[in-house]
């Protein structure tokens, strides 16, 4: 299949072929020889459908009575769209389409299989709805010219050659999203005297940017119109389709028509805290759901509930569908309100005192001077404070938290304190096994437990609670690493001096062995050495006996 203008990719070639219906929305640029390819199919059996917009007659396409009567009797039809219409090209097979792709090669087609079905069926309904607004006729486009003969591919005469088409730049940033997640939109387009993206934007500028949003995948389409030729692009935005509910959790403000939106801190995000008897309404809605509950019970897909919790409580809503779930779990707490059991008067306020007689004047008299106020702690708070100034808490803000609270970060100080209390001792007994000096032992061992006291403070007090465990363990892993250096710093000194009778028991024991060792070998050598003197010994007593032997002989003659 071989074409002058239009260029079909393998894919869409094997489409074409074994297509029962083809639906063809007619763009500037298609050769005759398609056509001809067209009117062949529809004789084969094949249902030939084309729409042809007034605005392309007599401007490019090549057709007479004489093609359309063929088609008639074929069994194809041709509608012609009025101009107020925009008529965007495709083509339509049985459960596929053929779009013009990239918008700088536009007789390009590029296949759209089966798996973007949602793409087909909003082409079908496009489709569908031109040909209830069209007119049917037999009417020429071009009444001079006749059908080619079978296999021939005319040349178009150079005074009917399209003008160029704009140049369209569209994308999405990202095209991907989540449900209700703003992405941008953006396009560029030149050479247009008119632009206009559907949905949702309708005639825009020729270059322009959009912050948008979306509940399911759109599929943005921007036509571009130069003269009679426009130019249109699809560009779909996906939108996750797993299931999601969102919340927001109110209180009544000062008048029964306004609420106040509750936020959960940062750091521990769907946890709340409100007064006892304090009524809170939850209102939530969800998406692609097929079924909602709320703690296990059924609920509508969109709603509100009003609550009143008594005690500590957490509230579950889950959405699901497709297999799929999404779940949010609220947990709030109930605090007792402060009671004012009795009013006191404050002595340094000013008070009133009545002037002279008659009508009466006042004045205000600074009250007497109070004695300096002696702050005497609960008994056993000092010690508190001082774990909870090792653990890096706050003072003034656990004062006001429940006493469990409390006894969770004095007990996390407490751990801090002997931390560094066992590293002075193992630091200090380090430094005298070392140099045997017992002021230089304390003193290090001094500035040695300090400094692992306040690292080991800033390791506990800089550690937040983050959104997702990923987030937490990747705050706390150099934290982890730190601290078990600092244990192997700290436990080794103590451990040498804990089994140190067992280690010089072991030492002793290699001494001896090596002792052993080295008086075996000295009597090794002591023997080889005692040899050698007897074998010198007996070679000079025979050079002796030699000698005088021989001095015999001497005197003898």
């Amino acid at each position: 299949m071989e074409f002058v203008n239009l260029r079909i990719p393998e894919q869409a070639q094997t489409a074409l072929q074994a297509a029962t219906c083809i639906q063809q929305a007619y763009w500037p640029g298609t050769d005759i020889a398609f056509f001809q390819w067209l009117l062949l199919r529809a004789r084969a059996g094949t249902r030939v459908e084309i729409i042809i917009s007034e605005r392309d007659r007599l401007r490019g396409l090549e057709l007479n009575a004489q093609y359309f009567q063929h088609l008639e009797q074929a069994g194809g039809r041709v509608f012609f769209l009025p101009e107020q219409y925009v008529l965007s090209p495709f083509i339509l097979l049985d459960q596929t389409a053929l779009l013009p792709e990239p918008a700088d090669n536009p007789n390009t087609l590029v296949y759209k299989p089966e798996r973007q079905p949602e793409v087909v069926e909003k082409l079908r309904q496009r489709f569908r709805q031109w040909k209830e607004n069209s007119r049917t006729t037999s009417a020429p486009l071009s009444p001079n010219v006749t059908l080619p003969a079978a296999g021939s591919i005319p040349a178009p005469a150079p005074d009917t050659a399209p003008e160029k088409l704009p140049e369209i730049r569209f994308y999405a940033t990202p095209a991907a999203v989540e449900i209700n997640e703003r992405f941008e939109l953006s396009w560029e387009v030149e050479g247009a005297d008119q632009v206009s993206i559907l949905p949702l934007l309708g005639a825009v500028p020729a270059r322009g940017h959009k912050i948008l949003s979306a509940e399911k995948t759109v599929e943005f389409c921007l036509t571009a119109i130069r003269g009679n030729r426009q130019l249109s692009k699809i560009l779909t935005v996906a939108v996750n389709p797993d299931p999601k509910i969102e919340y927001l959790l109110t209180v009544p403000g000062h008048n029964e028509k306004e609420d106040i939106v509750l936020n959960a801190p940062p750091a521990h995000p769907h946890h709340y805290g409100v007064a006892r008897g304090q009524a809170l309404r939850l209102y939530w809605h969800s998406y692609n759901a097929q079924a909602c509950t709320l703690n296990g019970e059924t609920i509508p897909a969109n709603g509100n509930i009003l609550l009143t919790p008594a005690q500590l409580g957490a509230y579950t809503l889950t959405a699901s569908g497709n297999g799929r779930a999404d779940q949010k779990t609220i947990v709030i707490d109930v605090f007792q309100p402060p009671v004012i059991e009795q009013l006191t008067p404050d002595p340094a306020a000013p008070r009133l005192a009545a002037v002279g007689s008659g009508a009466g004047k006042i004045r205000f008299e600074a009250p007497p001077a109070p004695a300096p106020a002696v702050r005497v702690g609960p008994k056993g708070k000092s010690l508190r404070d001082f774990f909870w100034f090792c653990s890096g808490a706050s003072r003034d803000i656990l004062l006001r938290c429940p006493s469990a609270e409390g006894n969770k970060y004095a007990g996390i100080g407490a751990t801090v304190f002997f931390t560094g209390l066992l590293a002075a001792l193992s630091g200090g007994y380090a430094l005298f096994v070392a140099f045997k000096s017992l002021p230089g032992a304390i003193l290090f061992g001094l500035l040695w437990g300090a400094a692992i006291f306040n690292l080991d403070r800033l390791i506990v007090s800089t550690i937040k609670k983050e959104a997702t465990p990923v987030r937490q363990w990747r705050q706390a892993m150099p934290r982890l690493l730190l601290a078990l250096v600092l244990s192997v710093v700290i436990a080794k000194p103590l451990e040498l001096r804990v089994f140190k009778p067992e280690i010089d028991e072991i030492l002793a024991g290699k001494q001896a062995e090596k002792l052993l060792r080295t008086e075996a070998l000295f009597r090794q050598k002591t023997a080889e050495v005692e040899k050698r003197v007897d074998r010198l010994k007996a070679e000079s007593a025979g050079s002796f006996q030699l000698r005088e032997t021989l001095y015999q002989e001497y005197r003898c003659e």
